[in-house]
């Protein structure tokens, strides 16, 4: 999971003239980038990946380009792929003392890397009630109330992933702040 690559996710540049194009010679002017936070922190707290920070700054000015405004969606399902879903990156799984192997025999998680294909329709959205991203939505909105004593490197669990959550915004705004 720390060597994950989105490059080209989720549309190559090579490719992007004539997918914009087509939007464009269709009507369209707005373009919902949808990106997950796993994709610019996947290696660690605070460790950012450059590289697809930047391939999004140049998709977006691409947009641009077919005069197509972005809405740049930092999406969340089901918290993670490695609890069924997307959005958040491994670590934080691993920071609140989950084993991510041991989450779909568990029965944590139904994840499609582990169940395979071909995958049930729909059974991703069934994940919210699992204990894996139950836990971490739990944790995240709410953890100095249900886990007051839960902490990071003496930092409360909840402060931690929403400190992380939004640092990766930040970041993702800087970069994109003169587009």
């Amino acid at each position: 999971w720390k060597d994950a690559s989105f490059k080209g996710t989720p549309l190559d540049l090579k490719d992007a003239d004539e997918h914009l194009g087509r939007l464009r010679a269709w009507g369209f002017n707005l373009v919902r980038l949808v990106v997950t936070w796993e994709s610019f922190e996947h290696a660690g707290p605070g460790q950012y990946d450059r590289d697809h920070i930047d391939y999004v700054v140049r998709l977006v000015r691409r947009c641009r380009e077919f005069g197509l405004s972005v809405f740049v969606d930092l999406h969340q399902d089901v918290w993670s792929r490695w609890t069924g879903g997307d959005g958040a990156p491994a670590w934080t799984l691993l920071k609140t003392g989950f084993d991510l192997e041991k989450l779909d025999a568990s029965g944590a998680a139904v994840t499609h890397q582990m169940f395979g294909d071909p995958f049930p329709k729909m059974v991703w959205n069934s994940n919210n009630a699992r204990l894996a991203a139950g836990t971490m939505w739990t944790l995240f909105f709410a953890g100095n109330d249900f886990a007051p004593n839960t902490t990071v490197d003496g930092e409360p669990i909840q402060d931690y992933l929403q400190r992380h959550f939004c640092a990766v915004l930040g970041e993702l705004a800087k970069a994109l702040k003169d587009e």
